[in-house]
């Protein structure tokens, strides 16, 4: 046992714990973080060292295969910045030959093409500036300035050199006591043209800059951190300040062809003409995000805080003022900054973009900015599109589309994950959490990660040595050691088949169910990749233009890049779907049980998937669409249901999976109007399924005409998506089909739909909101089910008479066809000529006329005898004959 305190100054890239020998440590790290510095500062007091007997009880067991790795493919989203991880870079240069960045240990030659800025070459040289003069390279280097041509090198002999510039051929090498200038030729340096400035002034000179045939030195001011700008004369070596008491200046440069001179400070890019004997502000922009900057060809040249390198306007002003060229965090769109996890779901990659405060995703459509958070650390979503996101320290929001929710941890989030029915599981630095109503509470310990399997949707986690299988069941959380784990393991995907993959700094591990495992180095470009000090790993259970089926996709934190890794050709195989999935066939056509809540609503347009999996879909329902949901519980899928669509467009149908979250409640059943129907046509067809997409049902393909069904509660109506009208009947064994609706006659509606002549319409008979209706059978007026209702149009068949009870007339229902029935006469109203007052007309009529035919046969008769006719019989005779 001891105590001691530890001062520990390193890379950020390099590992920390390198001690893991024979004993372990255990330790309380306190973590200063300079971001301008790149340096860690770590702080411990050893607690107590523990001695083991041997190291390898400490690491997992692993046969790897030698040689065994894995290529990484960037992703990518905007192609006008090239992405490019500077280590450190301390300086930029640029001229007609592209742009110089030093990094920490080298440099990096950037060109320009007709398809952007490229890292054309790099060369190992530690240097914190950089400058050309004709084909010379010129380096500063731990205050020795060295000129480079070819494989050719040579150091001036001068040390302790602080800055330097080019200007008038020559290189001017600024020291604390003076200038040195020199020229190159074929032999490098140029010792004949060696010349010396000494400087005449009381202060300490740091920068110089060469604007309008002048020299301008950047030195001390007498207050602190603050700064002098100085005009050098170079014949006598006199210093004079031209601007006084300027912030801390980080860097100068000059536009040589208009005369501006550029400083940067802490918070701030200034331009000065240079005019006279003194220097004007003429462009300004407020800014914190630089470190340094360089000026050429119009254009500032700047590297930020982080490593990101700009093009700058001279103007320093406009919407496109800073221009990002190469980067590798950064806050636009498609890059990222301190990326802590990520998550694969509905189509899209969901990034916690930690540092820039958001959740962003990829999708087909590209890339979007979902959300703002502050410091996201982890993701995910589901089925539905809820989005779940852990953020500043302690706190889960769950975002939904009817509103959010809030949850709080005790501890600081680490991880998080959401299986199918819905349920949070998040690892704090305090215990393991899942929700309970609307709020969470602690179940278990901590993990340092956790994943939900694909397929199997079993929870799994990550300790410090090992993976173990969660589960949760009433109220009780029971975990199952699975496989070891190295000590320095980051994050753990699980597939469907039961293999572990386990992200390391420098590998991809792969145990599978049996416990072999396989250890796959990642390469990027060919060369071996290593990652920074922390990442996610996850499985690629989406498909779209960023992320392709079946893969590994891997976060690199600290470098702010996340790759795809598919490694299907060398046994790194994501299994994501049984390979013998029986899948319904869409042309069986056997009879199956009869079933209730078939058709559903698609909610928003959705994916349709050929198997259980977002493999890439074969089709796309639109929202308000009507589906045929075939299967909606599966054992093992439980996310997904099978269905059946019609495509219009090429006229087929059809089938497979898409999420539940998609579809509506099923459409509620109804009693059919009558419970017998009689196939109207010859030759009519039974389907499987309400589509005439579909297949016929076996010995079913053909049915003759007046074959009678049971008609069985559907969806009424239920129209497809060609407008048809179905109904659903019971042909054998309690199986059922369907039928067109213009193939059937249900009870008396015959199925067709032309316009009956319209000549009368129901009315209200003491108070009636409808009419019965009737049918004739064998002389008697048998009720029907039907009702018509006030206000019904209908067609009198034949002459209608008041005078009888019934009247015969045709109705048209638009769902089921026409009916022939009979009304109570008076509940019609009818627009012709009523048949009672014709035939009263008629009589009255023939009884006048015949009443006139005797009237004028008895006059005549009367006139004939008074005027003595001797042809005139005698009235007895008359009265005889009448």
């Amino acid at each position: 046992f001891f105590s001691t305190v530890y001062a520990v100054r390193t890379d950020l890239n390099a590992p920390i714990d390198k001690i893991r020998q024979n004993s372990l440590l255990f330790f309380l790290p306190v973590i200063e973080y300079n971001r301008m510095k790149k340096s860690v500062k770590i702080t411990a007091t050893a607690l107590c060292a523990l001695a083991v007997t041997s190291a390898a009880a400490l690491m997992p067991t692993t046969a790897s295969a030698e040689g065994e790795t894995v290529g990484l493919t960037p992703i990518t989203a905007d192609a006008d910045i090239a992405y490019h991880y500077f280590a450190s870079p301390t300086d930029v240069y640029a001229d007609a030959e592209g742009i110089v960045v030093s990094e920490a240990d080298k440099l990096d030659f950037i060109t320009r093409d007709t398809d952007g800025y490229k890292l054309n070459s790099t060369l190992p040289v530690a240097a914190q500036k950089t400058a050309r003069l004709g084909g010379f390279l010129i380096t500063l280097e731990n205050g020795v300035l060295n000129c480079r041509y070819g494989a050719n090198s040579e150091s001036l002999q001068s040390k302790g050199i602080l800055d330097f510039c080019v200007a008038n051929d020559k290189v001017y090498a600024l020291d604390a006591d003076g200038i040195t200038s020199v020229g190159v030729n074929d032999t490098l340096f140029d010792e004949d043209s060696i010349a010396r400035i000494e400087l005449r002034f009381g202060g300490n000179a740091q920068m110089i800059a060469f604007c309008g045939e002048r020299f301008f030195l950047v030195t001390d001011s007498a207050f602190a951190n603050k700064s002098d700008i100085c005009s050098l004369d170079v014949e006598t070596g006199d210093v004079s300040p031209v601007m006084r008491q300027s912030d801390k200046i980080l860097s100068v440069t000059a536009m040589s062809h208009s005369n501006v001179l550029y400083t940067l400070t802490r918070d701030a890019v200034r331009g000065y003409a240079v005019s006279g004997g003194g220097l004007a502000e003429r462009y300004s922009v407020r800014d914190g995000r630089l470190t340094d900057i360089y000026a050429f060809d119009g254009f500032l040249y700047g590297l930020d805080t982080l490593d990101a390198l700009y093009r700058i306007n001279a103007e320093l002003g406009g919407e496109s003022a800073f221009t990002p060229v190469m980067a590798s965090a950064n806050d636009s769109l498609g890059f990222f900054n301190t990326p802590s996890a990520a998550y694969a779901k509905n189509s899209a990659l969901y990034v916690a973009d930690t540092v820039n405060d958001r959740i962003v995703a990829y999708t087909d459509g590209g890339v979007k900015n979902i959300g703002d958070f502050d410091r996201p650390v982890a993701v995910a979503c589901d089925s539905s599109g809820t989005l779940y996101v852990a953020y500043a320290y302690n706190k889960l929001s769950v975002i939904s589309r009817t509103g959010t929710l809030e949850y709080f941890t005790d501890g600081g989030i680490k991880a998080l994950a959401v299986n199918a029915d819905k349920r949070i599981f998040v690892s704090a630095s305090d215990g393991l959490y899942t929700d309970d109503g609307d709020k969470l509470k602690k179940i278990g310990g901590t993990y340092n990660a956790l994943a939900v399997s694909a397929g199997k949707d079993e929870l799994y986690a990550l300790t410090d040595d090992s993976v173990v299988k969660l589960a949760y069941e009433n109220d009780a959380l029971t975990q199952t050691r699975v496989c070891s784990a190295n000590y320095d393991t980051y994050s753990l995907a699980v597939d469907l088949e039961g293999s572990v993959y386990m992200l390391t700094r420098d590998s991809i591990i792969k145990t599978r169910a049996d416990g072999n495992a396989v250890a796959y180095s990642p390469e990027l470009d060919g060369k071996r990749y290593t990652l920074g000090s922390s990442g996610h790993l996850l499985l690629g259970t989406i498909a779209n233009e960023y992320v392709p089926y079946g893969c590994a996709v891997v976060v690199d934190t600290d470098r702010h890049r996340i790759f795809t890794a598919d490694g299907s050709a060398n046994g790194l195989a994501v299994k994501l779907v049984d390979g013998d999935y029986e899948t319904p066939d869409p042309l069986d056509n056997e009879p199956i049980a009869a079933k209730s809540g078939l058709i559903r609503i698609a909610l928003y347009d959705t994916p349709v998937f050929s198997v259980p999996a977002e493999t890439p879909p074969v089709y796309t329902i639109g929202a308000g669409r009507k589906v045929i949901v075939a299967e909606y519980t599966l054992d093992e899928q439980r996310e997904y249901s099978y269905v059946y669509v019609d495509d219009i467009k090429n006229g087929k149908l059809v089938s497979g999976y898409v999420y539940k979250d998609a579809l509506s409640a099923p459409l509620p059943y109804t009693d059919p109007q009558n419970a017998v129907g009689a196939v109207f046509a010859n030759a009519t067809p039974v389907y499987k399924w309400p589509s005439q997409n579909s297949v016929s049902l076996r010995d079913y393909g053909a049915v003759k005409r007046g074959t009678n069904f049971t008609v069985m509660p559907f969806v009424n109506p239920y129209r497809d998506d060609y407008g048809n009208l179905w109904l659903r009947v019971d042909i054998e064994n309690g199986c059922d089909g369907y039928v067109l609706a213009k193939n059937m006659s249900l009870g008396n509606y015959e199925p067709t739909f032309i316009r009956p002549a319209y000549n009368a319409e129901i009315i209200s008979y003491k108070g009636s909101e409808s009419a019965p209706a009737f049918e004739l059978v064998d002389g008697e007026y048998l009720p029907l089910s039907v009702t018509l209702a006030t206000g019904t149009r209908i067609e009198v068949v034949g002459a209608f008479d008041t005078s009888k009870q019934y009247t015969q007339v045709k109705y048209l229902d638009a769902e089921l066809g026409t009916l022939t029935c009979y009304v109570p006469t008076e509940y019609v109203k009818y627009n012709g000529v009523n048949v009672v007052p014709i035939v009263a007309v008629v009589v009255i009529a023939i009884t006048l006329v015949l009443a006139g035919i005797i009237i004028g046969r008895v006059v005549y008769l009367n006139r004939k005898r008074l005027t003595g006719n001797p042809n005139q019989k005698s009235d007895d005779e008359f009265d005889d004959r009448t």
